[in-house]
């Protein structure tokens, strides 16, 4: 669907898939060359993250994905920066050439505070056993991937 900007595909076995083109199409619109890291949308903050409703339910966490399109295969790294761009972690990890996501529950561990604290200025409270949440606040994701380097910023509200 050209206006929906959504790939539909049905099956013989009567299932229907849906595809989101947003990411192609953007990708294509800037030249479809190197690496290119999708701008995520603005988070919501909510003090219910890492809480369930009952015993019985797993517990709320934030639902938040980094896409982005690599020019090659191999070794990339993501980093999260505070405001005065210092790194707060780094992860390594493994790509696929093309389009790729990383799923994030936007947790810190408790060893990654006083990171958190130098680059943000901020203090976080942290309670022994419980998952430890990035606050509201403007971050920058970076991506190094096939020797390149592009940033994003992360809004969480």
């Amino acid at each position: 669907q050209e206006t929906a900007s959504e790939l539909v595909a049905g099956t013989h076995g009567r299932s229907i898939y849906i595809a989101d083109l947003n990411p192609i199409q953007q990708y294509v619109a800037q030249g479809a060359q190197g690496l290119f890291v999708l701008t995520p949308k603005s988070v919501r903050f909510s003090n219910r993250w890492g809480k369930s409703y009952s015993d019985w339910s797993a517990p709320r966490m934030p639902d938040f994905s980094l896409e982005f399109f690599s020019p090659k295969q191999g070794q990339a790294t993501i980093s999260l920066k505070g405001s005065g761009k210092q790194a707060i972690w780094e992860k390594s990890l493994q790509v696929a050439q093309g389009y790729n996501h990383w799923p994030y529950d936007l947790t810190l561990n408790p060893d990654q505070l006083k990171a958190f604290k130098k680059a943000t200025g901020q203090v976080v409270a942290y309670k022994e056993g419980a998952p430890l949440f990035l606050p509201k606040g403007t971050y920058t994701l970076e991506v190094s991937a096939g020797g390149q380097i592009r940033s994003v910023l992360l809004n969480i509200e």
